[in-house]
């Protein structure tokens, strides 16, 4: 019988093995009583003897008795890595799971009966598991829990690395990393190539060259496509570069152009010609069926569809998701992210110094009336990155001139606090997971070479 708890960037497997009918627990002690006849005896004849009737044989006290249950488990992370040091404890008896991510635990189980276990490890926060047991002391659990692990918990003060990873000659400005968390790549824009770093090894190969000042980076969900913007030369473009998630060099990938602008403005028309003049940031949908687009100059938001099969420009669509005024001055778009429905972009008006907030964009094409744009922060520094925390309740945001924000977007009023200090000329920001976040910083801009820094919190 196997079950799975997912537990934000954490999944835990639990496999319940069997029950056993032998060497069981017994609770309580048995004991016998003494039972007597008070019946009155007849009087015996004066030449006769009575004989007593026979005392009944005790009877012992019936006691619960439980049945021994082992529960074998093992705790990975969404990446497949182990997790260590978790206290798992059920009717009082307790293990930690091992440096494989394993525990065993023999509890004892009643018929008719429930039970919980618990995880316990610093900063996680793992919400129990009831457990059933049924006549036949049958286990049956709950399939799925979910529970995150912001990394906000860590606390500014409580980090414990935060060094330069990485360090080469390119001018890298926005990234994208591999679903598994093994590879980080740049849109190199003064460099006109997409450059991937190997996490592991802090090694890196520039993946596609020849492109014209690519800006913009998103990848798929399954790790094997990148789509990047292109900001230079005319036509501007996009481009779908395939087969990254094997590839060892240039050479091993596949890339085509799924949008060639133009100056066609007309809603759903092809995305060979559609208007594009000022390409920045993009963003992927959950479902890999769409981009979002930023372009600048004609204060709009795009959307691409049809991207997952395209071929070619012919094989796209395009339409526009917002355009023109957000409270009363015209969105000049630089970085978005998308919420984990897909109905909610958050958007980096870095120019006019605001964060804005738009909602229906999972239906957009379908309802463009129901899409609505407002203004989220007021008033926060030169936004460039983004990312949200697993719960989706903390905004982390780089700032050329402010550095690392946070904002608690479950507050009355939302407003960006300093979250970490010493950066500059922040150019991204990547979170993985709940518990690692990378920076980007410098670059041709600053007359140096880009950096990718690494912050990870500590337990």
């Amino acid at each position: 019988m196997n079950k799975a708890i997912v537990i934000g960037a954490c999944f835990l497997l639990i496999f319940i093995t069997g029950c056993s009918t032998g060497n069981n627990f017994t609770y309580g002690s048995s004991g016998s009583q003494q039972s007597t006849d008070s019946r009155p005896q007849p009087v015996p004849e004066p030449t006769q003897t009575a004989s007593p009737e026979p005392t009944p044989t005790p009877q012992p006290t019936t006691t619960p008795t439980a049945t021994p249950v082992t529960i074998n488990g093992k705790i990975l992370d969404l990446y497949g890595n182990p997790i260590s040091g978790i206290t798992v404890t059920g009717e009082g008896i307790s293990t930690t799971t091992d440096a494989r991510g394993e525990f065993m635990l023999d509890v004892p189980a009643f018929a008719n009966s429930s039970q919980e276990l618990t995880f316990q490890k610093q900063p996680y926060t793992i919400p129990s598991m009831p457990i059933t047991f049924d006549g036949s002391v049958n286990p049956s659990y709950t399939s799925e829990i979910m529970a995150y692990i912001p990394f906000s918990n860590y606390g500014i003060n409580s980090i414990s690395s935060a060094l330069s990873i990485a360090s080469w000659s390119s001018t890298g400005y926005l990234a994208a990393i591999s679903p598994d968390g093994k590879f980080l790549y740049t849109a190199d824009r003064f460099g006109d190539s997409v450059t991937r770093l190997n996490l592991e090894t802090n090694g890196f190969i520039v993946l596609k060259s020849g492109l014209n000042h690519p800006i913009g980076i998103a990848i798929s969900s399954d790790g094997d496509s990148l789509y990047v913007s292109c900001a230079g030369g005319s036509p501007q473009n996009i481009r779908k570069i395939s087969g990254i998630k094997d590839a060892d060099s240039e050479s091993d990938v596949t890339t085509v152009t799924i949008l060639s602008g133009g100056a066609n403005t007309a809603e759903g028309c092809s995305g060979n010609g559609a208007q594009l003049s000022d390409v920045q940031a993009i963003a992927i949908s959950d479902d890999d069926s769409m981009l979002y687009v930023c372009d600048r100059s004609t204060n709009k938001i795009k959307i691409v569809t049809d991207i997952k099969t395209a071929q070619s420009a012919d094989d796209t669509k395009v339409y526009t998701l917002i355009s023109g005024l957000v409270d009363s001055r015209a969105i000049l778009p630089y970085n978005l992210i998308i919420s984990k429905d897909g109905d909610i972009i958050y958007l980096a008006d870095s120019d006019n110094n605001r964060i804005i907030k738009i909602a229906g964009c999972k239906n957009a094409v379908a309802s463009p009336a129901a899409v609505n744009a407002a203004i989220l922060i007021p008033s926060i520094s030169n936004p460039i990155g983004l990312a949200l925390s697993g719960d989706e309740k903390i905004l982390y945001t780089a700032s050329r001139t402010a550095g690392l924000l946070k904002t608690d977007l479950t507050a009355p009023t939302l407003t960006a606090e300093p979250f970490r200090n010493g950066y500059s000329w922040l150019n991204g920001l990547l979170l993985y997971g709940d518990h690692t976040m990378y920076l980007i910083t410098g670059g041709q801009s600053q007359g140096g070479n880009t950096q990718i820094h690494r912050i990870t919190g500590t337990e």
